[in-house]
This record gives C-alpha cells, structure tokens and sequence, in this order.
C-alpha cells in the first residue's frame, strides 16, 4: 500500500508587482503620457505661431506708424517755417526803410526764438551774411551752407536734418526762401533734435503698450475662437491614428510603437 506524501507541495513564486503579471496597462499610461505630451507640444508650437505672426503684424505696423509721425512731425515745422516766412515778408512790406523791417524782423526772430527746442533763427542776405537772428552775437556771422545758396539762387526750400558738418546732425534745418525789397533772403531755422526726440519716444512708448496688448488680446481671442479647437483635434487625430475604428483597439501603428517597448520591459524586469 503506497504511503501519501504528506509534504506540503512548493507555492508558486509571485511576481514582484501586478505590473508584471499585467505590462499592457502600462504600455497604456505610456500611450496616453506620449499622447498627452505631442498635444502639449501642438498647443505650444501653435500658440508661438500666433504670438510671432501678430508680433510681426504689430512690428511692421509700428514701423509704419512711427515713419508716418516722423514725417507729420517735420512736415508740420516746415508749415510752421512757411508761416513765419510769410509773416517777415508781410512785416517788411509794411516798414517804412530797411532799418524798420529789420528790426522788425528781429522781433519776429527773438519770438520764434522763444519756442522750445529753437536754437538759431537767421535771415541771411545774398553775401550769406545773418542780417537779422534771435540771438545778437549771431549777427554779423556768415553762414556758408550749400541748402542756404540754393534758397539764395534758385528760391528752393529744405526741409531736414542738420547739413551742417560742424553742427550735430541730428537736430533738424528748414531753409525757406523770403523775398524782400533788397532781393532775396534766406529764413533758416534750427531745432534741437531732443524735443523731437522725447516727443517720439512717448509716442513709441504708447504704440508698444497698444502693440502689446493687441499682442495678448489677439493671442487670447484666438485659443478661445479657434485654438481650443484645434487643440482637441490634434489630440482626437492622434489616438485615432493608433485606434482601429471599428473596434477602438490598437491598430498595427500601435503595435509597431508599443512593442519595442514591451520588449525591453520585458528584458529588465524578466518576465
């Protein structure tokens, strides 16, 4: 009679995690973190489009503007030169002898003087000699300037920056042409740059804040508009790419990028 083995049989070794026993699930969490990330990385790579394309509109639109203001801005002191030339003109016209008008002239130079940022106002006669300024010691002086013989000869107009080697190139020149009973004379008018300057740097400073805030508001209207949108897609796009449609299971595009990583799961863990 054979005798039952009363040993007790060896337990089946278990596995050091669930994991283990079960690697699709996460093979699923890492689908879903790859997923999770390359619709990260849609929605960064859109919103980084906009933001540059509305800082490109913004850009050339503010460079734009700003040319605009520059040329307004020196336009509306050449209009401002005419009138006073129109003014000399008058104010000689009424003088009684060539000593009234000029002190007249002198005058209407020392007023134009007292506007911010002039820093010379001439008349100067065809020997390019100041006949009339707004500051005495300039009077006497000759002033030999290629923009000054044109005015002299041809009765031409300037309107610009400084042409002046000696002088700082930056502050601005009108040369206007003012006919009188002695011939013709040239008005020149010199403004310091810094006024202009200061006036254009406000002027930047405001279309940067209205630039940027056109920049966040755009940005911010697009993602709620259109952006959401395009971002649930990309996501929806990209599980479907790895779905079979009928039976929402992973397709052959999910086995051929999961299984390189179920092999080396497999490999370090042993199983």
């Amino acid at each position: 009679m054979r005798r039952l083995s009363t040993a007790t049989p060896p337990e089946p070794s278990k596995p050091r995690s669930g994991w283990l026993l079960h690697p699709y699930p996460r093979l699923l969490a890492r689908r879903a973190a790859r997923e999770e990330s390359s619709a990260f990385a849609f929605g960064v790579r859109l919103l980084v489009t906009v933001m540059l394309t509305f800082a490109l509109i913004g850009a050339t639109g503010y460079v734009f503007l700003e040319r605009t203001l520059a040329h307004r801005q020196i336009s509306t002191y050449a209009a401002t030169q005419r009138g006073d030339a129109k003014a000399i003109e008058h104010e000689a016209a009424l003088a009684l002898s060539r000593g009234d008008a000029l002190a007249e002239i002198e005058r209407l130079l020392d007023g134009v003087g007292q506007r911010e940022g002039t820093l010379e106002a001439l008349l100067i006669d065809q020997r390019h000699v100041v006949v009339a300024a707004n500051r005495p010691p300039l009077q006497g002086a000759t002033d030999i300037d290629p923009r000054i013989a044109a005015a002299l000869r041809e009765g031409r107009s300037y309107s610009g920056r400084e042409s002046d080697a000696h002088k700082d190139a930056r502050n601005f020149e009108f040369v206007i042409p003012v006919n009188l009973r002695g011939g013709r004379y040239a008005y020149n008018v010199v403004y310091d740059h810094h006024v202009y300057d200061n006036q254009l740097h406000e002027v930047r400073l405001v279309l940067g804040l209205i630039g940027l805030l056109a920049l966040l508001g755009g940005a911010v209207v697009f993602y709620l508009v259109g952006g959401r949108r395009l971002m649930r897609d990309h996501r929806m796009v990209l599980r479907r790419a790895t779905r079979d449609g009928l039976t929402d299971l992973p397709n052959q595009r999910a086995f051929q990028d999961e299984f390189p990583d179920a092999v080396a799961s497999a490999t370090r863990y042993g199983d």
